[in-house]
């Protein structure tokens, strides 16, 4: 994680104005795929856990993170079912956006 915090910052800390003091990192367990095509699946699932954490702890501890991702993972699905369901997902959520959207604009 220290590498990864060092390349986005090398990329992004000039453009939007942080430095290492501005990141904390915190090193945990997270679900892991069972068969060789679902890695993008589970990282969006670990990304979308914590977008959607509660913010109120402002330094959470590893167990804390833990804790969030597997309890959203859990309600998706176990490993095994947890990136056909995620696609299920992003597939249902992406038509509806299409549906809204040509709603909004299309005039029938």
């Amino acid at each position: 994680s220290k590498k990864l915090q060092k390349v986005l910052l090398s990329f992004w800390g000039n453009a939007i104005g942080i430095s290492s003091d501005d990141i904390n990192l915190v090193e945990c367990k997270t679900p892991q795929q069972t068969n060789g095509c679902d890695c993008g699946l589970f990282a969006l699932g670990v990304a979308q856990a914590l977008a959607f954490a509660d913010k109120s702890s402002e330094t959470p501890d590893a167990s804390e993170l833990e804790f969030i991702v597997h309890y959203y993972f859990d309600k998706i699905g176990d490993v095994k079912s947890f990136g056909t369901n995620l696609r299920k997902i992003i597939g249902d959520d992406i038509r509806s956006l299409i549906i809204s959207e040509c709603e909004r604009t299309c005039n029938y």
